[in-house]
């Protein structure tokens, strides 16, 4: 049936009978996705329902691989795109909810490359987002509609383990808490859940209970923050909770405490030492203590957070940067030694390094001036018959060829004796030859 007939037979039918008609058509489901009437009563089981074939469709021996993965993850994206269209924030918040806990229980879909975990983002933003714009329309009895349908599918003991969705998800919703009752809801719910991860004894469930612990805070912060701190405080063998205890602290502009209380933790030896740094570093810069900035941000370059070099540079006088750059590049540390050359644009080390080292020329090609250019002809084509001699695939062929190719660009020539040369070193190699010839 072609467009024209279709609206033939259509004209005729009344608003009444064309509703009927999309109910009877919803009830297939291949159709379901393409009524918007059908979105304004979509259930959890019917969302699951059409992911599930999906999963069936794409599936192998009862697994979605990989490289099929992104079709179940496209369905989601369309669940999505649908509800946002629906303009009613307590609905769409609460169709989130509902597809937030489908991808939290995905059991049979790899999700090496991702693809899961972008997805749940995206609709915990959206919620975030909902609540933020139409937060003070929300009613109290839909507020709590929304509280009971995220415990509801998210108090699975389990939920495949992964908890950070979930567990963003109550950290999200505590906004909505504006009365005793709806308080006190929450805190039974979460009790609930607090009850049934405590049965563990492994270090698994230690790390869950530390996590669902993190709502709990959330929860009691929302409250009273005093009563907050005091949590954090009896929680500190948990090191997530070392990471909470400063950021209250930096919160409360208690610069000394929070530079004593880092220099504590990182003295422990537990915990996320990069992010510990950081907040010494920021305390240091509140405290006007330029040694512990300096002695700081050189520790966070060592963790490969160049970020921070301006901020060690900054410590040092005029007449002192010289040597400072000097004991980088002087150092063992190899990748902060490149940075901070091409930080300092010192061509005359970058030509060094290639003329040394040929495949280094990768790293500096971008940085190299024309001059420091016509300085490593040599080594660049050094470069071209290192990469040929490690050669052994079409991949590793046209990979050589390419490097010609910048070389003739680069020097504004045909590069026709290296191109002989290699023909005739590997003129056994006829993928090499063939690869060589398009040139």
């Amino acid at each position: 049936m072609n467009t024209k007939e279709l609206k033939t037979l259509l004209k005729p039918l009344s608003k009444n009978e064309l509703k009927d008609m999309l109910v009877e058509l919803n009830k297939k489901q291949v159709n379901k996705l393409f009524f918007d009437e059908y979105f304004l009563s979509l259930t959890y089981n019917d969302m699951l329902e059409i992911v599930n074939q999906h999963i069936d469709q794409h599936s192998q021996y009862g697994f979605v691989y990989a490289r099929d993965a992104h079709y179940i993850f496209e369905a989601f994206d369309k669940f999505i795109d649908l509800i946002l269209d629906l303009k009613q924030p307590v609905k769409q918040i609460n169709l989130l909810i509902q597809l937030l806990s489908i991808g939290g229980n995905l059991q049979d879909v790899d999700d090496s490359y991702g693809g899961l975990q972008e997805t749940q983002n995206e609709i915990l933003y959206h919620i975030d987002m909902i609540l933020s714009e139409d937060i003070e329309v929300i009613s109290e009895e839909d507020r709590m509609i929304i509280l009971q349908n995220a415990f509801q599918y998210h108090k699975d003991e389990n939920l495949l383990g992964i908890d950070d969705w979930r567990n963003q998800l109550f950290i999200d919703l505590i906004v909505l808490l504006n009365t005793d009752k709806l308080y006190n809801y929450f805190d039974h719910e979460l009790k609930m859940i607090e009850n049934a991860i405590g049965q563990g004894k492994d270090d698994y469930c230690a790390f869950r209970k530390a996590a669902i612990l993190q709502v709990r805070f959330s929860l009691i912060n929302y409250k009273d923050q005093e009563q907050a701190l005091q949590f954090v405080l009896d929680h500190l063998h948990y090191p997530l909770f070392k990471n909470i205890h400063l950021e209250l602290l930096a919160n409360r502009k208690s610069y000394q405490a929070l530079f004593e209380t880092v220099n504590q933790y990182l003295n422990e030896q537990k915990g996320n030492h990069r992010s510990f740094l950081k907040y010494r570093l920021f305390a240091a810069e509140k405290l006007n203590n330029v040694e512990a900035v300096r002695d700081t941000a050189r520790l966070l370059l060592e963790y490969r957070e160049y970020d921070y070099y301006q901020v060690y540079k900054n410590t040092f006088k005029e007449e002192d940067l010289d040597k400072m750059i000097n004991n980088i590049v002087l150092g063992d540390d190899k990748e902060l030694r490149q940075f901070v050359i091409i930080e300092e644009d010192l061509q005359d080390l970058m030509v060094k390094d290639i003329n040394q080292e040929p495949r280094q020329l990768s790293y500096y090609y971008k940085h190299l001036s024309p001059k420091s250019m016509i300085s490593i002809q040599e080594a660049y084509q050094s470069l071209i018959y290192q990469e040929a001699k490690h050669a052994n695939k079409r991949s590793h062929y046209r990979r050589v060829c390419k490097i010609i190719k910048s070389y003739q660009e680069d020097y504004q020539t045909n590069g026709k004796e290296i191109i002989e040369k290699l023909e005739n070193d590997y003129h056994r190699k006829t993928a090499f030859l063939d690869e060589l010839s398009k040139i």
